[in-house]
């Protein structure tokens, strides 16, 4: 907190108070607004990935799915709309 003060302080000797301290918040607010850019970016690669090749070690849709122990169907199978009314994808016949 006592760096944008100090900072003024020592540009307040070669120009006016004013000035300095202009010149030091339109800094914080640029700094400010790169780490948000930075973030999102972040964000977005982290979300969409670098590259648009699918990952082969990604989930397998619950079509392939092995049927779990006692037979329920998969949660995700009871949403899926691709998956038509009275089919059990969760069943190896």
């Amino acid at each position: 907190m006592a760096a944008p003060v100090v900072l003024i302080g020592l540009l307040s000797q070669t120009m006016e108070l004013v000035v300095a301290g202009a010149f030091i918040a339109g800094a914080f607010i640029a700094g400010v607004a790169a780490l948000i850019g930075l973030a999102a970016l972040a964000a977005v690669l982290r979300t969409f990935g670098a590259s648009a090749t699918p990952d082969p070690a990604g989930p397998v849709p619950a079509a392939v799915r092995p049927a779990p122990a006692d037979g329920a169907v998969h949660a995700d199978a009871r949403r899926d709309p691709r998956v038509p009314a009275g089919a059990r994808p969760d069943r190896n016949e």
